[in-house]
């Protein structure tokens, strides 16, 4: 995979990740007296804004910040544009799609011969043809 391989625990801890992202929002949602939508709009609005300054900075903590806000941002669009009543249901349900797109990238990859020398173009290429596989399997279907 894109990352250093993928296990279970990964998965596990994306998912309580994201479960802990949800007990968040509800209780903003709560204090504040409006509704989790109101809540992840805002987050839209804001989350933007933040990642200019994150990207300016080169403190590991900053990356790793920003990319959190990434997905947390690609994850909120989708569970604003689902119809489903349940929030949480439709906020964990996407997650499962992730931790199942994770997981299917893995085996593809482990599946694929490993470069057979490892200079940075042969493993440039292997890297090449794992990411033309994700173009194909999911960039016109819905993970």
């Amino acid at each position: 995979m894109g990352i250093c391989g993928y296990n279970a625990k990964m998965g596990d801890g994306i998912r309580l990740l994201f479960e802990g992202m949800y007990e968040a929002i509800f209780d903003k949602s709560e204090a504040e007296g409006i509704s989790v939508v109101d809540v992840l709009r805002r987050e839209l609005i804001e989350i933007p804004g933040i990642n200019v300054a994150l990207r300016s900075g080169d403190k590991t903590a900053l990356k790793m910040f920003y990319g959190l806000n990434v997905m947390a941002l690609a994850h909120f669009s989708t569970v604003l544009t689902n119809t489903e009543r349940d929030k949480k249901r439709s906020f964990m349900s996407e997650v499962e799609g992730f931790i199942r797109c994770l997981e299917e990238v893995e085996d593809f990859s482990a599946a694929l011969p490993r470069a057979k020398s490892q200079t940075d173009e042969a493993i440039g290429e292997r890297a090449t043809e794992i990411a033309e596989w994700i173009s194909r399997r999911y960039c016109f279907e819905k993970v």
